[in-house]
């Protein structure tokens, strides 16, 4: 991992730390294609996926559902969508 990914990395998980007292992530890190997420709220499961090559794939779309969930506008968000 070079500095730029490592920065990267970091960034995601501070952006994912934002609504950590909102909602509930859990996240599997089982290699290329196996990575995983899973989010709650108040004990109730709204999602879950798998399948995700990269790390920084499954914490992006942790940060995308969230930021549909809670109609964040394209301006605060740290990446845009592709």
């Amino acid at each position: 991992m070079n500095i730029f990914e490592k920065e990267n990395m970091e960034e995601l998980l501070q952006e994912i730390e934002k609504y950590s007292d909102r909602y509930d992530f859990s996240f599997q890190f089982w290699g290329a294609g196996h990575n995983s997420v899973y989010i709650s709220k108040d004990h109730i499961d709204l999602i879950d996926r798998g399948g995700y090559e990269t790390i920084e794939d499954v914490l992006k779309f942790a940060l995308e559902y969230v930021y549909r969930i809670n109609r964040v506008p394209m301006a605060n968000r740290i990446f845009q969508s592709q």
